[in-house]
């Protein structure tokens, strides 16, 4: 019996080869796009998973009052690693590591610049699981000019040779001699699901002589990460409850620290937090790809129900005669059940092909290594078997159960079922549903869209384009008056300047001030200080409110001159921005030394020094051009680019004999910020557009299917004197009005899933109706191409064949 099931559902699909084509394709697209969806959301939540003890491993940082509001901030002090160790000795383990810098590196005469290097303290490799090649983790990183290399950067500087006990020559972040290491391990790249990455990592004991000695008594210098693992009998809620206490009770003064812990399975997806070593994701964007991964199956499964009910007008006579046979109704159901998975065993072959082919692609656009193994992955294979089997039942379910109802009296008589009514409105339901789902992800796509480009090319309210921005090296800070001199008087160069900070990182420094403002009260606030030359400010065409920017014509100036923002003023308690100018500001606080920090001399206009991510905070721009060496900042003149950087090269050489020339563009720096949002967009963008395809696929099917079975009331009708277009009106305006209801339907949904994902940013595109308006048109315009491309090709057909035909 099985046999003869098989083989009339190999006759029956392969006699309508056009309907199995438009569901096998379709069932694979969606299978395919869900697929590679259920790998990335598995990368995606496999985070930091591989560490033994993970659910164990916390990341301690803390929030900190910035005057007007507060900012959370990942990075902790060097300090705060040994304090816990002793005020919690019941924890298990405490490590910390520094910032990850860049910096060249060297053996012998082979020199690359190195992107990711950290200090690391001695129970690193005991306390995170990475794979060791050679060297032993419990000592690696104990001595002091020790260093571990991944493979890869091993390969870089020596090849096939033995990098144990060769001697790397490391560039110092901090302006110093230079370090000497001596490689003691060598480690697998780390892996891809991991919130940091490290190529060079050098022995905390090393920095016994490369940190200052300010690093290890303050608690302000957030240039470390923190990390605890917890014994099993301490309660997560209990630790994060005195860790409020441990703060209060060390830092003392103004500072208005709160310390938490985070689980470091949580970072990737639940931190978006100020001084992230890496950029990471966001959980919302789970559940977006989740419901899109839903939305592709039900479009799939949609195409489906709609081909099978349409067609089970065609397998009446078939179940009539069947029945009348002897056949039960069960067996029917297990027919047309097999039936609908062959279809989906067959799609889910093709789809494994496509989502192998496509991953690198993907891959590619999510900015991650992610690997497609459903052969050798049981629990991936088992939930795409599970799901595609699911797919297949859900789908082929109803068209079974349909047509087994038919009652052979009535079918093998020429009559019409009595629920015929209740299916085509199930198929009205259906199409409905398709659009409104390919409607609502137009407008999210349209949306997304929107708010990256805001976010793009929003105006900072300062100049960032053709800004180079040069990493200032240790010599060129001792000669940076020589260096901006002779960059200055270049043809091609409209300025340089320095600042001690990058536009578009975050500021993550602050100190109280106070000063009497224009209601006779002392103002007293935490505010941000940015450190730079002269004309820092001027240089970006920054807008002056009041006052004036700093100038050299000025003595007074070199004896720690300030400006302001608005939003500093604001803080103090200025009423007039302009009333701040002439004040003198001075250290705040309770406990306050009452010490002159500066006085004030102009007032700047707000303006994005931050992401985009952050609200604009107070700042203080104080005159130091020596605590300014950061960046150099180059203005180049349009249209001279290759010029100046070929001059500039040339005398950065002068200077610098050591460090190669390297530089960035500021507005380019400034767009990859955005990196994310740009990538989320690009996948929604395809995953949009594979389920917009599906649906047109089903809509095409069903049209199809619609005016073969109308065939011969179109001969009639133009007998009768019915032109074509008057036909394909007739066959296309059902469609038209689904699409209409399909609007009412998806706006609503599609409004307010935006403006939940919109919430999160500090700054954000508004909500317009051009979106919804350009959804509907093509929404219309899609159903009216794909349905009036049917209805023509069944309205030009000469009627004799096809009232002969019936």
């Amino acid at each position: 019996m099985v046999r003869n099931y098989f083989k009339i559902a190999l006759r029956t699909l392969w006699k309508d080869k056009f309907y199995s084509a438009v569901n096998v394709i379709g069932l694979a697209i969606g299978l395919a796009c869900s697929l590679i969806i259920l790998v990335f959301l598995q990368h995606e939540l496999s985070y930091d998973n591989f560490h033994p003890n993970a659910d164990r491993i916390y990341r301690v940082g803390f929030d900190v009052s910035l005057g007007v509001g507060s900012k959370s901030i990942a990075s902790t002090s060097h300090r705060l690693g040994p304090t816990l160790e002793t005020d919690f000795p019941e924890l298990e383990e405490v490590i910390h590591f520094s910032r990850v810098f860049q910096g060249e590196v060297q053996h012998d005469n082979i020199k690359f610049r190195e992107t990711r290097m950290s200090f690391v303290d001695s129970a690193f490799f005991d306390f995170f699981s990475y794979e060791f090649i050679k060297g032993n983790p419990e000592s690696v990183a104990v001595g002091p000019n020790q260093v571990v290399i991944t493979e890869k950067v091993a390969s870089r500087y020596f090849g096939e040779e033995e990098a144990i006990g060769k001697l790397l020559t490391i560039q110092h972040p901090y302006g110093s001699e230079d370090i000497e290491a001596v490689v003691a391990g060598v480690i697998r790249e780390m892996p891809a699901n991991s919130h940091f990455h490290m190529d060079v990592m050098i022995s905390m004991a090393t920095g016994e002589s490369v940190f200052p000695r300010s690093l290890y008594s303050s608690w302000g210098w957030d240039s470390h990460y923190t990390y605890v693992r917890l014994p099993e009998n301490l309660d997560p809620t209990e630790f994060q409850s005195r860790l409020l206490d441990f703060g209060s009770s060390h830092i003392e003064g103004d500072w208005f620290i709160k310390f938490f812990a985070q689980p470091v399975a949580d970072i990737h997806l639940r931190s978006n937090k100020n001084s992230e070593i890496e950029t990471n994701s966001d959980f919302r964007y789970i559940y977006i790809f989740s419901a899109v991964a839903i939305i592709i199956l039900t479009l799939a499964a949609v195409n489906y129900m709609n081909l099978a009910t349409a067609r089970s007008i065609k397998r009446m006579q078939e179940v009539g005669i069947r029945k009348a046979l002897g056949a039960f109704r069960q067996q029917l159901v297990a027919q047309f059940l097999g039936e609908s998975l062959m279809l989906v065993l067959l799609a889910m072959i093709i789809s494994g092909f496509i989502a192998e082919l496509s991953m690198e692609f993907f891959s590619g656009l999510a900015g991650r290594t992610i690997e497609l193994d459903l052969l050798t992955d049981l629990n991936l294979f088992l939930t795409f078997s599970i799901t595609a089997l699911a797919l297949g039942l859900i789908s082929g379910s109803y068209p079974a159960f349909f047509v087994s109802s038919y009652k052979p009296a009535i079918v093998l008589k020429g009559g019409k079922q009595g629920n015929s009514g209740r299916a085509a409105l199930l198929r009205k339901i259906l199409v409905t549903t398709q659009f409104a789902l390919s409607i609502g992800l137009i407008i999210g796509t349209a949306l997304v869209y929107n708010q990256w480009t805001y976010l793009r090319d929003k105006d900072l309210g300062v100049q960032v384009d053709q800004v180079l921005l040069v990493p200032a090296t240790r010599d060129v800070r001792r000669e940076y008056a020589s260096v901006k001199q002779e960059l200055s008087v270049l043809s091609s160069i409209k300025g340089v300047t320095t600042t001690n900070k990058q536009l578009g990182r975050d500021i993550n420094n602050a100190g109280n001030i106070k000063t009497e403002n224009d209601t006779g009260e002392i103002g007293d606030a935490r505010i941000s200080a940015v450190y730079g030359d002269y004309d820092f400010l001027s240089f970006h065409n920054a807008t002056l409110v009041a006052g004036r920017f700093f100038s050299q014509e000025y003595a007074s100036d070199t004896l720690r001159t300030i400006i302001m923002n608005v939003k500093a003023t604001e803080a103090l308690g200025f009423k007039d921005p302009a009333n701040a100018v002439g004040r003198v500001i001075r250290q705040g606080g309770s406990n306050s030394s009452n010490r002159v920090i500066g006085h004030v001399v102009g007032v700047v206009e707000d303006f994005h020094f931050e992401q985009l991510y952050n609200e604009i905070k107070p700042i203080t721009f104080f005159l130091w051009p020596e605590r300014g060496l950061g960046y150099l900042s180059i203005k180049i003149e349009e249209g001279k680019t290759q010029q100046a950087l070929s001059e500039i090269e040339a005398i950065w050489a002068k200077y610098e004999t050591q460090r190669g020339f390297r530089y960035f563009f500021l507005n380019e720096e400034l767009q990859s910020t955005y990196v994310t949002e740009a990538q989320f967009f690009t996948m929604f963008s395809i995953f949009s557009g594979l389920a917009i395809f599906t649906a047109c696929l089903g809509i095409l099917g069903l049209a199809s299917f619609s005016a073969t079975q109308r065939m011969k009331e179109i001969g009639i009708r133009k007998v009768l004197g019915a032109s074509s277009a008057n036909i394909s009106l007739l066959l296309t305006k059902d469609t038209l009005k689904l699409v209409v209801i399909s609007n009412i339907v998806a706006w609503p949904i599609a409004y307010f899933g935006i403006s939940n994902w919109l919430s999160s940013f500090a700054y954000r595109t508004d909500i317009q109706i051009t979106p919804f308006l350009v959804a509907s048109v093509l929404a219309v315009i899609v159903a009216f191409l794909t349905v009036i491309s049917q209805s023509l090709r069944a309205a030009s057909r000469n009627p004799a064949k096809s009232i002969g035909s019936e």
